[in-house]
């Protein structure tokens, strides 16, 4: 984007190349008597594959003869064209175009990706704020993290992208506390932690914000509502670990590849811990390690669809977690880990969760819930298969006809799963794209509308 503030602007080189989405501005704060000039060469203006030209001038423009250019021009005065101009794109004028009529227009729409044209740009507003938490239980001996995001529409699968201030609720205390700030700056969306050192509920929300919209609160995928949308604190329950990186986040994963493989491969494990009195840190609640019986599940985020089973290994087992929890038998090290490796094999966003009744006193029966969650981590497509018909290659301009010009052709397009080979560097994407035409599809990576590029 390039902003002008001159009372003339001229381009008069031989040629100018359009290589990416180029905005240019006009206007002249020097004068209140006057309005900028734009002034347009004999020029060669080109744009390439996937850009664009938008200028906008606060005042004329004079396009000079035989010029061969090709964007869209919004002009608050007069449009002067030359004879012989070739023009491809648009013009809009507050006041009037004035043309040669040896030259010739090539009229385009203007894509909705261009802001500022006629009204066919509708700007994005703020439709909600939104609190995501994977459960509605938390540890008193470390924070418990959410996602705040402001949502452009009721799906929230757009973004707002102008900054956005929050005040949240509760206020700090000196028991309790937002770790990442009680005052919340953000764009889009942005991870925050509650700390609480005490045992007992918490009820979110916030006090004022700008810019204003209500607030949303989902708790395990599900809409709660401002009553619902808080937080149990226990002494103990489970922990999901990134040993790895020595944090509680599951990165995002690849359909159908094992999370301690290839692309963003990380050693993960459930943790079982409680709260020491003395420090108020976690410490382990199974230090002899061994197996214990574990009810486990994963939630689905709200929107997303989910209906295969979350393949989850330990100790040279395998287990099928469902959206329905079921009992499993884990086995844990004298830190109370067990050591885990997940596997999706279709696309999602979800969370792990893990219960037990944990007996404390077998003589009195005294027992404890444990509970936890882990974050919400994307599952995402391996790539993008695409083939068109066996007829549609050529090995030279001798081959066979395809079809003629301005004739429709089939193009097939999946969303497929990792599988092993296929991504020797490790990026999270094919080597190779003409490999994964048969790889098995990603089946819930659904209404999405994938942009097509020609060269």
């Amino acid at each position: 984007m390039y902003y002008y503030d001159e009372l003339q602007l001229s381009m008069l080189e031989t040629q100018y190349r359009v290589t990416a989405p180029t905005r240019i501005f006009l206007k002249d704060t020097t004068s209140l008597l006057s309005t900028s000039f734009l002034n347009i060469g004999k020029t060669n203006i080109v744009v390439e594959t996937g850009a664009y030209l938008a200028i906008y001038v606060d005042g004329a423009v004079a396009i000079a003869a035989d010029a061969n250019i090709a964007g869209y021009i919004v002009a608050t005065g007069e449009v002067r064209i030359a004879q012989n101009v070739t023009y491809q794109g648009s013009i809009t004028s507050a006041t009037q175009i004035i043309t040669e009529g040896s030259s010739t227009f090539d009229a385009l729409p203007v894509p909705e990706s261009i802001p500022g044209f006629c009204g066919i740009y509708t700007p994005e507003t703020l439709e909600h704020y939104r609190l995501t938490i994977s459960d509605n239980n938390a540890l008193t001996c470390e924070a418990k993290e959410m996602t705040l995001t402001a949502c452009a529409n009721d799906a929230c699968d757009l973004l707002f992208a102008e900054p956005s201030s929050l005040n949240l609720s509760p206020d700090n205390s000196g028991q309790q506390s937002w770790v990442t700030g009680e005052n919340i700056n953000f764009t889009g969306s942005t991870a925050v932690e509650f700390a609480k050192r005490t045992t007992g509920s918490v009820t979110f929300g916030y006090n004022t914000a700008e810019s204003s919209a209500p607030l949303r609160c989902y708790i395990g995928g599900n809409n709660v509502g401002l009553s619902g949308c808080k937080v149990t604190f226990s002494d103990a329950g489970f922990i999901f670990n990134n040993d790895t990186d020595g944090n509680t986040t599951i990165p995002t994963q690849l359909s159908a590849k094992p999370s301690n493989t290839g692309f963003n491969a990380k050693a993960l494990s459930i943790q079982a811990v409680k709260t020491n009195t003395t420090t108020g840190v976690c410490e382990a609640v199974f230090p002899a390690g061994g197996d214990v019986s574990l009810d486990l599940s994963y939630t689905c985020s709200a929107g997303a669809s989910c209906s295969d089973m979350v393949s989850l290994s330990n100790n040279n087992n395998t287990f099928a977690v469902e959206q329905a929890s079921k009992s499993f038998t884990l086995n844990f090290d004298s830190e109370s880990k067990a050591p885990i490796v997940i596997n999706y094999l279709d696309a999602g966003k979800l969370s792990l969760n893990v219960n037990t009744n944990l007996i404390l006193d077998p003589v009195t029966n005294l027992s404890v819930n444990l509970t936890g969650s882990s974050n919400e981590y994307v599952v995402k497509p391996f790539g993008l298969a695409m083939e068109i018909a066996s007829d549609g290659y050529a090995a030279d301009a001798d081959g066979s006809l395809f079809r003629l010009t301005g004739e429709a052709f089939d193009l097939k397009m999946n969303a497929v799963q990792w599988q092993t080979g296929q991504d020797t560097n490790n990026d999270g994407y094919p080597d190779n794209y003409s490999n994964i035409i048969n790889n098995t599809i990603a089946k819930h990576f659904i209404a999405e509308q994938p942009l097509l590029a020609v060269s």
